[in-house]
């Protein structure tokens, strides 16, 4: 089975497994990336949530009163007044009172006596167990309503109740009396809180289901378990030695004393790994690409041609992508000349080629052809014969060429490139694309018959 094949059968039969170990370093990471946006969010949603919450705000105002519970029921014409406390009878009571509080006769009659249609509040009462202490709460949005409901509640009840458990007497223990504060104070400290709660759960609950849902590289691993590709190597985030902010991704180069020295030592691992897949597949030509936009691909394409010029090869890098040209940015190099104005005919290709000398004041055997001015029609000039001879007639002159291409994903011109190449390289940024935009470009590449040499993680912003 052909790597092409593999790679398709990876893509296509690949079963969804979760570690767990994975899902939580995902959800932190997503947690530490995202952090500023998760505040952000958490405090629009307070702010949202306390503003809403004020427009519709509604106060709601409970009167109640405790009674105590009197039965008067006729035995053969007897008269006697019973107080049901403790027994099964009062068990029963407990039961069928609140029901009878409740009910809709209830509702009707405590309607009919405050002349409304239909009442606006509610009704609850509860017997407190074991007793014959009834409590009956009336909840409206005026204070006075909701008073006035609690009397009638208490008229009506003997009326309701009569034909059910006999004639009952309500003896007043404590009230309410009008309620002066609300239930449901509006606090705006608390509405605050509350929604700044509930946005940051939202927002810790996309992060979750984006970790579990990830469909990106992020680890070593990723490369072999989601690409089938081996890792060359994992470019770290790097933090200059002068400075304590972040350095601009197109600012490093190896050989610049303030470069962290684990930036350099990657790149001492990348090289030497490519060197042992050129020199076992016999390559000399290396696509380098990636599958989208902004995943570091000229930073890495310069240090890789330094890191190899440092062994002592002789290296040759030619920025390819001419929609976007930007090695010459990682060197500083201010010139104007460049691969477009060659393929034009504009100059000879002796006046494109910038030796290390004079960009980076090294002597190591590297020459650079950058990409000069850009075009939007890049891939037009790529087919011509200009080209081809170009890299033939760099390849009778050094150890390597490294053609830095355009994202597969986005334009023609790697497949374009491809033909020239023996080997590719891509360049993968964690948690940036897609793993199945990733495999569609790099079988688009190896449909060439290209050898895959590996991918280059790179966790650089």
């Amino acid at each position: 089975m052909s790597r092409q094949e593999e790679t398709d059968t990876r893509y296509e039969d690949d079963e969804i497994t979760i570690d767990l170990v994975v899902l939580c370093k995902d959800f932190f990471q997503n947690i530490r990336k995202y952090r500023v946006r998760i505040l952000g969010m958490a405090l629009l949603v307070s702010v949202l949530f306390s503003l809403l919450a004020t427009l519709f705000y509604q106060p709601e105002y409970t009167a109640f009163a405790t009674y105590s519970v009197t039965i008067q029921k006729e035995f053969f014409g007897t008269t006697t007044k019973e107080k049901f406390v403790g027994n099964k009878v009062a068990e029963q009571i407990n039961t069928t009172l609140p029901y009878i509080l409740t009910s809709d006769l209830m509702k009707r009659k405590v309607a009919g006596i405050l002349g409304e249609e239909k009442i606006q509040g509610t009704i609850d009462a509860k017997v407190a167990e074991n007793t014959n202490f009834l409590t009956v709460a009336c909840t409206d949005r005026d204070p006075v309503s909701a008073y006035r409901m609690l009397q009638a509640v208490v008229e009506s009840y003997p009326v309701v109740s009569e034909q059910v458990i006999g004639r009952v007497f309500l003896e007043q223990m404590d009230g309410s009396g009008v309620p002066e504060e609300p239930d449901n104070a509006n606090s705006l400290a608390r509405r605050l809180i509350l929604g700044f709660l509930i946005g940051l759960a939202l927002m810790l609950l996309w992060c979750f289901v984006s970790a579990l849902l990830k469909k990106t590289v992020t680890r070593k691993e990723d490369c072999q378990e989601k690409l089938n590709t081996r890792c060359l190597g994992v470019v770290p985030e790097i933090h200059s030695k002068a400075r304590s902010r972040k350095v601009v991704r197109s600012e490093l180069n190896i050989l610049d004393e303030k470069t962290d020295q684990e930036f350099v030592d990657v790149f001492a691992e990348i090289r030497n790994r490519i060197e042992f897949s050129a020199q076992k597949n016999k390559i000399k030509t290396i696509l380098l690409t990636s599958s989208l936009g902004s995943e570091g691909k000229s930073t890495i394409a310069v240090n890789l041609a330094l890191s190899l010029a440092s062994e002592g090869k002789k290296v040759a890098l030619v920025d390819c992508d001419l929609r976007h040209p930007s090695d010459g940015m990682v060197v500083n190099y201010k010139g104007t000349a460049g691969l477009i104005d060659y393929l034009k005919g504009k100059v000879t290709l002796e006046k494109c080629l910038v030796y290390g000398k004079n960009v980076l004041n090294t002597s190591l055997p590297v020459v650079f052809v950058f990409g000069g001015e850009a075009v939007p029609d890049g891939a037009r000039y790529l087919t011509l014969d200009k080209m081809e001879q170009m890299i033939h007639l760099l390849e009778s002159q050094v150890d390597f060429v490294i053609l830095d291409t355009a994202p597969v994903g986005l334009m023609t011109d790697a497949t374009i490139l491809a033909q020239y190449a023996d080997g590719a390289v891509f360049v993968v940024k964690s948690d940036y694309a897609r793993t199945d935009h990733i495999l569609d470009s790099m079988n688009q590449i190896l449909e060439c018959n290209v050898h895959m040499i590996g991918c280059i993680l790179n966790k650089g912003q």
